[in-house]
């Protein structure tokens, strides 16, 4: 699977919920850090954050503008939308 893919499953798991697409895309030792400073040093962590956000939240909107591509380095820019803990979130950022 190309990592264009794997980025796009990846928004489109947050976007159903699907924990499964997040359990395929991970590997045992994985490192996922967020843009605002969250790091979740392994699999376990990184399926519990996902469980635990999705209870207390709702992705309503992730598009993805560009994907760029260098190696192994990507960046993404996208637009985030999501109503967690009932308050309405708007994002625009940069991924890296």
């Amino acid at each position: 699977m190309s990592k264009k893919q794997i980025i796009r499953d990846y928004f489109q798991a947050w976007l159903k919920p699907n924990i499964e697409v997040i359990k395929s895309i991970f590997d045992k030792n994985a490192t996922y850090s967020e843009c605002y400073g969250p790091i979740y040093r392994n699999k376990k962590e990184i399926i519990s954050w996902f469980e635990k956000w999705n209870k207390q939240g709702k992705v309503i909107a992730w598009p993805i503008e560009k994907i760029l591509i260098n190696e192994n380095t990507c960046i993404v820019e996208w637009h985030f939308k999501c109503n967690y803990q009932k308050k309405l979130v708007n994002l625009t950022a940069y991924q890296l």
